[in-house]
């Protein structure tokens, strides 16, 4: 570059070099619940963490992606299925992932164009003829900067419902395929495998695979941990094969042993012959053996790990029952250029805690090739016996430990949907998305360059020729000479001069072979430094080309001298400052005059503390205005007292003026007196009503009340509106009264008296009438209820009789009544 002054180059490389020289601390890891602190397997040694995120340059982030595990759709047309595809791209992008693993053998079928293995049903719509879904998705991958990765399982024929006889089964495979012969089928539980103790087996698996490197442009052959299954009954197999009397688990781990030895040595012969680096990389369980805790590790001459001989865990090992796979001993003879544990368990796990499993394997490639990954089980953050349920901090921290660990040069997420979760968000989703939130702005912020593959000599390019920067329509336009044998090209941009740090990596394209000139547009066309490196099939850098650019330094500084950002400018041209705030200030203008700049400047904001208005309002009207400084006090003013309301605790809606650092309108809150009308009937309190002052209310109806007036009842109080106090309003009745007339013997009126309901009139002295006898009065007149007429009631007197007369009479008849008694009873 022509104009990088001294000066400019010495403040950036100052300030931001240390960025990616920065050295982190190791810090206990504590529980997320916050209840304690992560000790190792059986020891009371704590867990230590880097406290950050030491970026690196080379740094694999891998996704697992089935079909059928749901991750994506079955085929159904061209459209739909590159939708669904390009919607994988763009949650890869958005997290910064630059290697795609993709299963494309499931049950020894294939989701790609095979003349040795029938179609899988996810792919069996597809016409090859018209076009091949993996050849696109490689295709789109590469064009990305992201590898692809072919997951195939090996062996897997059924996971369930096979026919008791083989024979059965095979009739239904094609005859090119190695399973229409029973002979090379094993049954495993209800399941079917092919069976790994049959050289022709193994020809066949490596054959496939060769079909694969051949035909497609993949960048891996991967497989997870499907090797011998459950169950297997190979005694036919070990008699005809196991000439040496091995044990049945040393004879099963020898016939994989074998596969992955004929598979690498056939792949590197294919390599070789072809120019081209397809890795082979194994993603097994987690736990190769169990063992204990221990500091230290030791090696054999041939830098092969023989102690501690398994992890400090106590869980299922694959290195026996029922998978039989010597992983460690196919990355002691670097068989394989990766490695990729399937690492699920979360660092509290009690049995296989994330750090002990990670420790070992880290051991286990210390002085080997073969590059060490670490796969991550963010599907287990919902389910409550895993030790990763509802923790949000899990992926962040398996990935900073990574960054502690020496040889683990990566991380593989299981599975695609569970990080499509994360990327779509919502309540549902809220732990995944909370997971990869804090991997994507504290760890994977920009993206990264896949580790070298060191199992094959090292190929380095040549820097990049004829680098040259223009700016076409809203976008800067890099062009530079095309290299057909490059992989990737890795582009570099930075507001400074690029000194090829992690964060200074701004994309990885793809090479189209056949062009000779390579061009990348920037759609951020702001002024920056440029520069490309070629990757090479090793992932192996080349050195760097940068733009030769002609500008002045404009250094943006804070108030206290620290740098806000360095720009360039062209000799005249004019620079755009970057966004400053300062809490309570507003900014004002810059320290120098930039639309003009023809030196190196340093340049500060000057900023104008902010003034508020505090705006006190009564009654919805404005009341009093105050203005204060940015972050002051102030006292306000008294509420104004108010008819009826309650005066005791006027307040403010507001309840501190302290620190006010925003404009304010603030409302007088009374309490509006509240009164009780109580309404008395007889004494005794009849209902209770309460009113707010000046409001009316409608008074209760007043009860019967026999004996008393209903034509006009009222209460004490005539008028219920504006009520502003309490009240006692007593019912106010109007008594009857009756008449009451007393009649003579010849209807003539006696006494005419006035008494009130319930009280009793008083009858006259009756005259008297000759030759009658006053008897009564024909109607009570006590406890008047209504108007009466009460009549006298005579009673006539008898004639006049001798007593001599009626007596002798008498004394006749009552003797002859007896002699006739007499006289009848005797006859």
């Amino acid at each position: 570059m022509k104009k990088i002054l001294a000066v400019c180059l010495t403040i950036i490389i100052m300030l931001f070099s240390g960025i990616a020289l920065k050295a982190y601390d190791l810090v206990d890891l504590g529980k997320e619940d916050g209840s304690g602190y992560i000790t190792y397997r059986g020891t009371s040694i704590r867990v230590q963490i880097p406290d950050i995120y030491e970026e690196k340059a080379t740094d694999f982030r891998g996704v697992w992606i089935s079909t059928m595990t749901g991750d994506v759709a079955r085929y159904n047309s061209i459209d739909q299925y590159k939708t669904e595809i390009n919607s994988v791209f763009a949650v890869m992008e958005n997290y910064n992932l630059n290697a795609m693993v993709f299963h494309i053998r499931i049950y020894n079928d294939a989701l790609y164009d095979s003349a040795l293995n029938k179609s899988s049903p996810y792919y069996s719509s597809v016409n090859y003829q018209n076009w091949d879904p993996l050849a696109w998705i490689i295709e789109e991958c590469h064009k990305r900067g992201i590898e692809f990765h072919a997951w195939m399982n090996p062996y897997r024929v059924l996971s369930g419902g096979a026919p008791a006889d083989l024979a059965d089964y095979a009739k239904t495979e094609p005859s090119y395929n190695i399973a229409s012969n029973p002979e090379y089928l094993l049954k495993a539980g209800g399941g079917i495998i092919l069976n790994p103790g049959e050289p022709v087996v193994r020809d066949f698996i490596v054959n496939t695979c060769l079909e694969v490197v051949e035909k497609y442009d993949v960048d891996a052959i991967h497989f997870d941990d499907y090797f011998y299954a459950d169950k297997v009954d190979d005694t036919a197999t070990r008699a005809k094969y196991n000439t040496d009397g091995l044990s049945v688990e040393d004879f099963r781990r020898l016939q994989v042993d074998l596969f992955i030895e004929q598979l690498s040595t056939a792949m590197r012969q294919f390599n070789s012959e072809n120019d081209r680096v397809v890795q082979l990389g194994i993603s097994p369980t987690g736990i190769y053996r169990n063992s204990g805790y221990s500091a230290e590790a030791e090696y054999d001459i041939d830098g092969n790990l023989i102690s501690p001989i398994g992890s400090n865990t106590a869980g299922w090992e694959h290195y026996g029952h029922y998978l039989y796979c010597d992983t460690k001993k196919w990355v002691d003879n670097e068989w394989i250029d990766y490695i990729l544990p399937q690492s699920y368990w979360a660092f509290e796990h009690n049995v296989a805690g994330y750090a002990d499993v990670m420790d070992w394997w880290d051991r286990v490639v210390r002085n080997k090739k073969v590059n060490l990954y670490s796969g991550m089980g963010i599907y287990r953050v919902l389910s409550n016996n895993t030790y990763w349920y509802h923790k949000t901090e899990e992926a962040l921290n398996e990935i900073k430990y990574g960054t502690k660990l020496e040889d683990v040069r990566g991380h593989c997420i299981y599975s695609y949907k569970h990080l499509k979760a994360a990327f779509q968000g919502g309540e549902y989703n809220y732990y995944f998305t909370e997971n990869f939130r804090k991997v994507k702005t504290e760890a994977w912020t920009h993206k990264a360059i896949m580790p070298e593959i060191r199992t094959y000599n090292s190929v380095k390019l040549p820097a990049v020729q004829n680098l040259s920067l223009s700016q076409g329509d809203n976008a800067n336009i890099l062009t530079f000479d095309n290299n057909p044998n490059a992989k990737f090209y890795v582009i570099y941009r930075s507001i400074k001069p690029i000194t090829y740090a992690p964060e200074e990596i701004y994309d990885i394209i793809g090479v189209d072979k056949s062009a000779l000139t390579a061009a990348y547009s920037d759609k951020d066309n702001g002024l920056y430094f440029y520069a490309v490196r070629a990757l090479s099939k090793t992932n192996t850098l080349s050195e760097g080309t940068a733009t030769d650019d002609d500008f002045y330094c404009v250094t943006f500084k804070n108030e206290d001298g620290t740098i806000i950002t360095v720009k360039g400018v062209t000799p005249g041209g004019s620079v755009t400052p970057p966004a400053v705030a300062k809490e309570g200030y507003d900014l004002i203008g810059w320290s120098e005059d930039l639309s003009e700049v023809n030196s190196d400047i340093e340049v500060y904001p000057i900023f104008q503390i902010k003034q508020y208005t505090v705006t006190f309002i009564v009654d919805d009207e404005t009341y009093d205005v105050k203005t204060v400084n940015h972050g002051a006090s102030l006292t306000p003013p008294e509420i104004p007292e108010k008819a009826g309301y309650n005066q005791t605790a006027p307040v403010w809606s507001v309840a501190a003026f302290s620190e006010i650092k925003e404009d304010l309108i603030v409302y007088a809150q009374y309490s509006i007196n509240v009164y009780t009308v109580t309404f008395i009937v007889d004494d005794e309190t009849y209902i209770v009503k309460t009113v707010n002052h000046g409001a009316s209310l409608t008074p209760p109806e007043i009860p019967e009340k026999m004996g008393y007036e209903r034509v006009a009842p009222v209460w004490s109080i005539a008028a219920f509106s504006e009520i502003k106090e309490d009240l006692t309003v007593y019912a106010q009745y109007t008594i009857n009264i009756y008449t009451v007339k007393f009649i003579g013997f010849k209807d003539e009126i006696l006494k005419t008296e006035n008494v009130e309901h319930g009280q009793d009139a008083t009858a006259p002295d009756a005259p008297i009438v000759s030759g009658y006898t006053f008897e009564s009065w024909d109607t009570t007149y006590t406890n008047v209820a209504d108007d009466l007429t009460v009549s006298a009631i005579y009673k006539q007197k008898a004639a006049s009789f001798s007593c001599s007369k009626i007596n002798i009479f008498g004394g006749f008849s009552t003797l002859a009544a007896i002699l006739y008694l007499i006289f009848r009873r005797r006859y």
